[in-house]
């Protein structure tokens, strides 16, 4: 079976940064060329075409980046094109091809940059330099096999996470029921199953609600220490955000 496991990034947030901008930068680079091109002379261009364009243009700079893992920021475009493709072939004309740009986006590793060695993935940058090392939880020490390694930036926890995925050799087991159901894990609410026939929408509002009275606390610790006013003989009352300043009475000399 194919599973993924999420290991906390040791790496600094700059270099993390960098490789997520040098990634952008790749993706940016296919998606402005093939809607220049198409603009002006009427014709889309082949997947072949345009990754050989993207690799003329970035032979000649310094990306700290394996060529695979250039591959995989160019290759995203293209998957995200087929998959338009099925769904209009599906019955859904509202859907878009990939047009927009973003600054950012995730780093891959392929297997072919990944190296294993006594507990420690080892990644590629490109020849000669530094590579990055990963140590790997004792329940990892014995795959033998590792499909890629994501850098993957968490919005909640504002941190960086590796996402490794591997292939375990376990068998996965037979279910006892016809049906196939899927279930699409959200950012907002926490999962979405279904099948072909109906579909349950997991909101969990009750922890949402909790999780954002605990967010707004320190907000209104903030709005009370950013009124206080410093110097002798003003004190504030902390007793609830937005309290007014008091003057404590002077003694008479």
């Amino acid at each position: 079976m194919i599973r993924t496991h999420i290991v906390p990034c040791k790496l600094s947030k700059a270099t993390c940064d960098a490789l997520h901008l040098h990634s952008g930068r790749i993706y940016n680079g296919i998606v402005s060329r093939h809607w220049r091109v198409l603009a002006h002379n009427g014709v889309w261009l082949s997947e072949k075409s345009l990754t050989k364009l993207s690799d003329m243009r970035w032979a000649s700079r310094d990306v700290p980046m394996h060529a695979h893992s250039i591959d995989a920021a160019q290759q995203e475009f293209f998957t995200a094109c087929k998959t338009t493709r099925a769904l209009r072939k599906a019955g859904f004309p509202e859907a878009h091809f990939p047009w927009r740009t973003k600054k950012f986006r995730t780093t891959i590793w392929k297997n072919t940059a990944i190296k294993h060695k006594a507990g420690t993935l080892e990644l590629s940058t490109g020849a000669g330099r530094r590579k990055i090392m990963i140590a790997l939880p004792k329940a990892l020490h014995d795959v033998q096999h590792f499909v890629e390694v994501r850098l993957v930036f968490e919005r909640k926890s504002r941190y960086y996470h590796w996402h490794i995925v591997l292939e375990n050799g376990k068998q996965a087991k037979i279910a006892n029921g016809i049906n196939t159901v899927s279930v699409d894990p959200g950012e907002i609410h926490p999962a979405v199953i279904g099948d072909a026939h109906s579909a349950t929408v997991i909101t969990c509002r009750e922890r949402r609600a909790i999780q954002r009275g605990h967010a707004k606390s320190p907000k209104s610790f903030s709005k009370a220490l950013a009124r206080a006013k410093h110097g002798r003989g003003a004190f504030m009352c902390w007793g609830r955000a937005g309290a007014v300043p008091e003057t404590r009475p002077q003694s008479g000399r």
